[in-house]
């Protein structure tokens, strides 16, 4: 005849089996805690990290110098960082006749101004910037049918590198 235990059965084990479970259960709740430290350390860890690297440009990168915000439908604000405090040149021309509508120069180490295109005809006109040996070219599209609106359309950036000697050596 076979023994079948019962519920009741169940909680009367043997001395042996009870120490033997204790035993499995023992060095995983241990490697669980463990696991659950190293996670709670690496994530610490990252989100530091990645709060730092949020919070300042990426290594070999440098803060973006230049700012172009829309104030209203016509107006858009330009912030120029400038650190080598050199020579810099604003322009704005029409892309449509090639005139120079501004054109202002600074020095220092920022420059700033307000660009209203509210008196423009219809058309394309280029936001010119030039910061030391980088130059930023923003295309607006300004429409005048009953109300005036500009549209910034697209913007490039070009830098010129400053020239290097390449040494060769022969082999």
């Amino acid at each position: 005849m076979k023994n079948f235990r019962t519920p009741a059965s169940l909680d009367q084990q043997p001395a042996s089996a009870a120490s033997h479970a204790a035993a499995v259960a023992a060095p995983t709740i241990a490697a669980t805690s463990a696991v659950r430290r190293y996670v709670r350390t690496a994530a610490f860890v990252l989100l530091t990290l990645g709060g730092a690297s949020l919070a300042s440009p990426a290594l070999g990168q440098e803060a973006k110098p230049v700012d172009v915000q829309k104030v209203n439908e016509t107006a858009f604000r330009v912030r120029i960082q400038n650190p080598t405090q050199g020579a810099g040149k604003v322009r704005v021309i029409s892309l449509v006749t090639g005139q120079t509508l501004m054109y202002q120069r600074y020095e220092g180490p920022a420059y700033g101004c307000n660009i209203d295109f509210r008196d423009l005809q219809t058309g394309q006109y280029a936001l010119l910037m030039q910061v030391g040996q980088s130059k930023y070219r923003y295309i607006m599209q300004v429409k005048s049918n009953p109300q005036t609106s500009v549209v910034l359309r697209s913007s490039t950036v070009r830098t010129r590198l400053p020239k290097t000697n390449v040494a060769t050596a022969s082999l």
